[in-house]
């Protein structure tokens, strides 16, 4: 029974989530762009109609009981930027908790397939990238000071105690001189919409995410004069890898 009421607030917050995300994706971007010329300022402008409807959905599920955010060390994340932003990806909410917290000059990397999908219009409209993209399409989101949230393990995090990060990170940060900037995540119910969104098997209590951004990394204190770029990668990779086990071990 207690399990049921607490099963009701948390498919209100779906409904809510769901027509929201269906009137963004449809209405305010035909609106920016019938209205809003300029590619860049409407770019941010659709970010930032994201970024205030992700903020009420968290804000929505604290009220409801549905999950509660912590935030530790958000002044880190202020001006940014050409910075890359890296975390770990517990659940299906991750995503949208970060961006109710970035700042609006992030372009999220999304998989090459999902550019192919019904997301290719909103994925277009936020200007995101791919991770099959070259490196000179890349350089256009820099020079418009954006900076690249990106999930190294490419899909959810499955071992708290074994993280697999790809090295494409590492080969962007190196090759277009960029600090990376890590941010934690973890929530003291494992498992946690770690498989759909839609997942009626509430937990007995409220579920409590935490994002915790740590201090920047400069990839060149990985890099000697004579240490070939493949080398850096691996050694940072696994340095960070390590760090995450750390951290979550911590919580």
């Amino acid at each position: 029974m207690f399990k049921f009421f607490r099963l009701i607030p948390t498919l209100i917050a779906y409904g809510v989530f769901i027509f929201g995300a269906l009137s963004q994706g449809i209405l305010i971007v035909i609106l920016l762009h019938l209205f809003v010329w300029n590619k860049q300022k409407r770019t941010l402008a659709i970010r930032q109609c994201v970024k205030l409807s992700f903020k009420f959905f968290v804000w929505l599920c604290r009220v409801l009981g549905v999950f509660k955010v912590n935030f530790n060390n958000l002044d880190k994340l202020k001006n940014l930027n050409n910075k890359i932003i890296i975390a770990n990806h517990p659940s299906l909410v991750d995503y949208v908790i970060l961006t109710s917290c970035l700042p609006n000059n992030v372009s999220v990397m999304v998989k090459y397939k999902l550019t192919k999908s019904f997301m290719r219009f909103i994925i277009k409209a936020l200007d995101y990238v791919h991770n099959e993209m070259d490196y000179s399409a890349l350089k256009q989101n820099l020079s418009n000071n954006d900076n690249f949230l990106i999930f190294p393990e490419g899909t959810r995090t499955k071992d708290n105690t074994n993280y697999k990060f790809h090295r494409g990170f590492v080969h962007i940060a190196l090759n277009q001189n960029l600090k990376i900037v890590p941010i934690h995540i973890s929530c003291d119910v494992p498992g946690y919409l770690n498989s759909k969104f839609l997942d009626t098997n509430v937990p007995n209590t409220t579920p409590v995410f935490t994002i915790d951004v740590k201090d920047e990394i400069d990839p060149k204190d990985f890099q000697k004069e004579d240490t070939k770029e493949s080398i850096v990668s691996r050694h940072l990779t696994k340095s960070l890898e390590e760090q995450y086990v750390k951290w979550n071990q911590a919580r």
